[in-house]
This record gives C-alpha cells, sequence and structure tokens, in this order.
C-alpha cells in the first residue's frame, strides 16, 4: 500500500512539530501559548496574554 503523504508534507510536518514543541517549552516567550487544532499540525491555535500595562501600547 503507498503512502498517500508527500514527502515535503511529512518533512514539513516533522519540522512544525519540533516547533511546535520548542514554543511550548521555552521560558524565553512570556504569555504565549500554542497548541494544535484538532492534532492537526498544520493548525494552530495561539494565545497571546498581554499585561494590563501593554493595553494601548501602539494607539496614536
Amino acid at each position: 500500500m503507498a503512502s498517500t503523504t508527500t514527502p515535503s508534507k511529512s518533512s514539513a510536518a516533522i519540522l512544525l512539530g519540533k516547533q511546535l514543541r520548542q514554543m511550548q517549552k521555552d521560558k524565553d516567550i512570556p504569555g504565549i501559548s500554542c497548541g494544535l487544532v484538532e492534532n492537526n499540525v498544520f493548525e494552530w491555535e495561539v494565545m497571546l496574554m498581554l499585561a494590563d500595562e501593554m493595553e494601548g501600547y501602539g494607539e496614536n
């Protein structure tokens, strides 16, 4: 039975998986939480948690 996954897609999935694990354990990026949507490595859910003092930052 032949695989339906193309080599480039499986390479991309491996790379994205490594990047996700690194982001989840990296403490140098406070206030960021990320995970997969329905266990799909190509669809991420990212939450940014900003401190109150950041409210209005960048507004004119």
